[in-house]
């Protein structure tokens, strides 16, 4: 026998949409009466004055989204964290914005909004029907047992919400999820030198597949390119590779240079004897060992960023 005090979901919900001015892919508001949480979405671009005001000062937890990426983040003014990522080339992936809050701005405190960003990104990498961007971990909360009890029921309504406000970053009828993300290979980066060992390098695999998400690195001078494929980062052919390594570098970083030099996998590169140059593409366990690689230094996965496309240039004859 269920409690009456549990949600009654099997009887059914209601959702309402609504949209303030006209249009169809503008401004939405996303609300269920028997909930206390709101998500309203809207393009992610600038907004105008009422709903710039709307937002100032409203704690909320809040997703840049396009079909394949999301990023998922919390803050005490929605309106200034906008303009703020607006500004940043890093977030221009996005093309919507969902932003979840307390109906009737019903947080007092930033508990709820830090609560939904850390179960939130759990919950969408495990989904795995995106890639979960992310500048860091988010924050472990430890709310009391009773109000983790309420905060869950509200995770519960926001997926529910985020889904008729059109995200599907936590359900999908796509059947066939993302094969890896770029934050799940940078959380690989912890494996020791062991688990590290024992995986596998591929040398020469197929070169990056079309609408797959580019990454470059600069460092020292050293350039390369990469991109995620299934469970591996693959730097690409035509990459640089520094030829000099640090002391202080892992000893994995020699034994994978090693092993690129007996499969005659890196070229000189005339004039230049700082770096060699990859003649195939190479798959790594992760993107910390990638960038070590290359570097031959004691790098890290950040030295990898998302690369930009500029429109093809047509030169007609």
């Amino acid at each position: 026998m269920s409690s009456v005090c549990q949600p009654a979901f099997d009887a059914g919900t209601t959702t309402i949409i609504h949209r303030p001015k006209s249009g169809i892919i503008g401004f939405r508001d996303i609300i269920d009466e028997a909930s206390r949480l709101s998500v309203c979405a809207f393009p992610f671009a600038p907004v105008d004055e009422e709903l710039r005001n709307r937002l100032s000062w409203l704690p909320a937890c809040y997703i840049l989204s396009n079909d394949r990426e999301i990023y998922v983040g919390e803050t005490g003014n929605m309106a200034r964290r906008l303009g703020e990522h607006l500004a940043d080339p890093d977030k221009s992936f996005a093309n919507e914005v969902f932003v979840v809050s307390g109906l009737a701005h019903r947080w007092y405190d930033k508990s709820g909004p830090m609560f939904l960003q850390e179960r939130l990104t759990r919950l969408a990498e495990s989904a795995g029907f995106v890639t979960v961007r992310k500048d860091k971990n988010p924050p472990q909360t430890e709310p009391t047992s009773w109000h983790r009890t309420t905060l869950e029921r509200i995770v519960t309504d926001g997926e529910r919400l985020l889904f008729d406000a059109g995200c599907r970053a936590f359900h999908s009828n796509n059947t066939r999820p993302a094969a890896s993300s770029m934050s799940a290979l940078a959380s690989s980066d912890t494996l020791d030198d062991e688990d590290d060992e024992n995986s596998l390098m591929q040398i020469g695999v197929s070169t990056a597949p079309i609408g797959s998400q580019e990454y470059e690195l600069n460092y020292c001078g050293i350039w390369a390119r990469g991109y995620p494929l299934g469970d591996s980062f693959v730097v690409a052919a035509g990459s640089e590779v520094r030829s000099s390594i640090n002391p202080s570098a892992r000893p994995i970083v020699k034994t994978r240079h090693e092993a690129l030099r007996d499969a005659a996998a890196l070229a000189p590169i005339t004039g230049v004897e700082d770096r060699l140059r990859l003649t195939v593409a190479v798959a790594f366990h992760s993107l910390n060992t990638a960038a070590q690689v290359v570097c031959g230094a004691q790098a890290t996965a950040r030295l990898w960023q998302r690369l930009s496309h500029a429109s093809p240039i047509i030169v007609a004859a």
